[in-house]
């Protein structure tokens, strides 16, 4: 295994706890002032060998809860990431590395229970190689192996805080005719959003485990279990896309966690641009295995067993001058006598594949049961303000009848601030069963450049 990759001495920043849009805006102001300046792409020459390419974050998090048991939780950063890639070489080689750094703007003393943890750990700092790659790519075939973004439906980067999730271990992809490319994967070792190394666990192994700084696990196996190291995931899948039809197949293979099969598809009665066209969808996904999860007498929502899932999905929608609304359904069988009751296993945290989900309100998190969405989405300005609004409703088995509703709205800049983005995000949810998550207000605002 890969040795664990250490934080630099970065010096802890203290402050007094503040709300995190005061300090947003300051930051905010100061950072605009010089991101006119050249960036080391634009500096470089275009025949340079090397390649520059990456972003400064400045994010922050705030979770309201309506229940007195649970206390509000908040957390702010500022990091950065830097890309490096080469131009081919000897034929088709290339090389890839990644850095990722992230520095909290508030720090908490330890086990604070108001500290937000999931935006990039419990630590003042975080410093990461997440890329670490050489790669051959010629006449449509690509062979990479490393240290790299994986990004499938169900196993991806899901780069919505600090930095992103990446994985070790080789991935090939081919596209033997138009329209149709061929993938497969095998990872031996994972680092999650908030971990400074790589290890071999996912995001079931309890926080701590080979002293992975794992924030946002789901605890299924009893307290002091002695776990083995998880033997990794291969993946094999399909994509096609012509004219109005697109599908894809994909089969993880969870070593010891589950086997899933994945189905997803559609057709759109029209072109992008018509004044009038609808769209359907449809996905599937089947689970079975977990062996790991019956060895160690894991549970979820008190049910344990073999994995046995069954989820299946319908939406439909239209897209007319500009706009689009779309209504979403998901369905996730129970099954009493299997692991979780039958709820979804995801051993890397991926959800967005759903189509009735966001924010982690979805039916990962409340188990078995069905989900309804109603989107709005829109661009505007030429496509400088992204605007996406929803509601979702929940009939769950062990998490009571959530709703929600979801607001997500983009601006980005042009000209010499071309680059630079805003991105505000906010879910209101109510309904749960659980009395600490009955009433959630969970808002994320992010500012970004990307050079």
């Amino acid at each position: 295994m890969l040795g664990r990759v250490h934080n630099t001495n970065i010096p802890e920043m203290t402050t007094h706890p503040f709300t995190f849009r005061k300090p947003l805006l300051a930051l905010a102001l100061s950072a605009a002032s010089v991101l006119s300046l050249p960036t080391p792409s634009q500096a470089a020459s275009p025949a340079s060998f090397f390649h520059v390419s990456g972003f400064v974050r400045l994010y922050g998090f705030n979770k309201n809860y309506g229940a007195p048991t649970k206390p509000d939780q908040r957390s702010s950063a500022l990091g950065e990431g830097l890309n490096i890639t080469t131009d081919p070489f000897l034929g088709g080689f290339g090389l890839g590395l990644s850095v990722y750094n992230a520095n909290a703007i508030e720090t908490f003393p330890a086990g604070d229970k108001a500290h937000e943890t999931t935006l990039m750990g419990a630590k003042s700092s975080l410093t990461t190689v997440g890329q670490a790659y050489v790669q051959y790519a010629r006449d449509g075939a690509l062979i990479r192996a490393g240290r790299q973004i994986i990004n499938t439906p169900w196993m991806g980067a899901r780069d919505s805080r600090m930095i992103p999730q990446t994985f070790q271990g080789v991935w090939a992809s081919i596209a033997p005719m138009k329209g149709l490319q061929l993938m497969a994967t095998r990872i031996n070792a994972f680092k999650s959003r908030t971990s400074d190394g790589f290890t071999h666990d996912n995001l079931y192994y309890p926080n701590g485990y080979e002293d992975d700084e794992l924030y946002g696990t789901t605890t299924v196996f009893p307290k002091k279990t002695v776990l083995p190291e998880a033997s990794g995931t291969s993946v094999i899948g399909a994509r096609y896309h012509s004219g109005p039809i697109h599908g894809e197949a994909w089969f993880y293979d969870y070593t010891d966690f589950a086997r899933s099969t994945y189905l997803n598809g559609g057709y759109a009665f029209g072109k992008a641009h018509d004044a009038f066209a609808p769209y359907v969808d449809a996905q599937f996904m089947h689970q079975t295995g977990g062996s790991m999860f019956q060895k160690y007498k894991a549970t979820l929502f008190g049910k344990g067993g073999a994995v046995d899932s069954t989820l299946w999905g319908l939406r439909g929608g239209v897209k007319f001058s500009g706009n689009n609304v779309s209504l979403a359904y998901n369905k996730l069988e129970d099954h009493a006598n299997a692991f979780g009751g039958g709820s979804i296993v995801s051993p890397y945290g991926d959800d967005t594949a759903m189509y009735a989900a966001v924010m982690n309100i979805d039916l990962l998190a409340y188990g078995p049961g069905d989900a309804t969405e109603l989107a709005y989405s829109r661009s505007f300005l030429d496509h400088q303000l992204k605007l996406k609004v929803a509601a979702l409703k929940f009939h769950t088995t062990y998490s009571g009848n959530p709703h929600a509703v979801y607001f997500d709205a983009t601006y980005a800049l042009s000209g010499k601030l071309k680059g630079l983005s805003i991105r505000e995000r906010l879910a209101i949810s109510n309904g749960a069963s659980s009395s600490a998550y009955r009433s959630l207000v969970y808002n994320r605002l992010m500012l970004q450049y990307r050079f």
